[in-house]
Parts: C-alpha cells; sequence; structure tokens
C-alpha cells in the first residue's frame, strides 16, 4: 500500500477536481481501516 501513500503526496489536492478530492478520501479512509 506504499504505493497509495505515493499517490497522495504527490497528487496536488487542494487543486485536484471535487470528485477527485472525494475519491483519494474513500481510498485514505478505507486505507485507513486496514491499519487498525
Amino acid at each position: 500500500m506504499k504505493s497509495l501513500d505515493i499517490m497522495i503526496v504527490d497528487t496536488p489536492y487542494c487543486f485536484a477536481p471535487e470528485k477527485l478530492r472525494k475519491l483519494l478520501k474513500w481510498f485514505f479512509l478505507a486505507y485507513i481501516q486496514t491499519l487498525t
């Protein structure tokens, strides 16, 4: 899942489209769930 972290960091989050932000947030939350 290292690639997911890199993708989130490399993505210009503030400038990302609304749909992309929601998608990244969903993936990030899902990733957090796998850690707990």
